[in-house]
């Protein structure tokens, strides 16, 4: 089985570099075209089934780019809600000494309020569990998830090969990565990316 992960499309919050974890938006009128030259370029995998975060700019994501392809609402791949820096801005907050601490922390420690790191790594693990325990049980040979950043270098920088830290894999919007998965654990073998920016090692 074949898994592509990909990043949802871009959302007006995107453009304005704000911290979007719960804070539901939809896809902006420049999302949108952009993932249709995305799709008109054919960078896209096949998929017999998708798993998609319930957030509107997943599930906009997941129509544009596979129409008519089954889908799943998967709850534990929501973005890491950010607290009280949810739907701010760097601008807004770089004075703010809790927003430094936390910069400083380099996601070490949860921001106030919001998911800590330890709960939204648990909460990504088990999805991806699920969805892979479910994909098998249903004999699927290809699959997609559609999500978001945060979720993918989460579970990459724990579960992918090659290995890379958190930052190692950023994904644009519409973007993504191809991999095969174990049949023993969560280990999620590298075999391409999607129209991403390969990280040389």
């Amino acid at each position: 089985m074949n898994i592509a992960f990909l990043r949802h499309g871009k959302t007006q919050g995107n453009l304005e570099h704000r911290y979007v974890g719960s804070t539901d938006y939809p896809l902006c009128g420049e999302g949108v075209e952009e993932l249709r030259a995305l799709l008109g370029k054919g960078i896209y995998p096949d998929a017999e089934h998708l798993y998609v975060s319930p957030l509107l700019r997943c599930r906009e994501t997941g129509s544009l780019l596979y129409p008519g392809v089954p889908s799943t609402l998967l709850d534990r791949l929501r973005e890491q809600h950010y607290g009280e820096f949810e739907n701010k801005s760097y601008s807004e907050l770089k004075h703010d000494p809790a927003f430094r601490a936390w910069i400083d922390a380099e996601g070490g420690q949860p921001p106030p309020g919001g998911e800590s790191p330890e709960a939204f790594a648990e909460r990504t693990g088990a999805a991806l569990d699920w969805l892979l325990r479910d994909a098998r049980e249903k004999g699927y040979g290809s699959i997609a998830v559609v999500t978001h950043g945060g979720v993918m270098m989460s579970l990459f920088s724990r579960y992918a090969r090659p290995v890379r830290d958190f930052y190692g894999w950023q994904a644009g919007n519409g973007r993504g990565f191809l991999f095969k998965p174990t049949a023993a654990d969560r280990t999620l073998t590298l075999l391409k990316t999607i129209d991403c920016e390969e990280v040389v090692l």
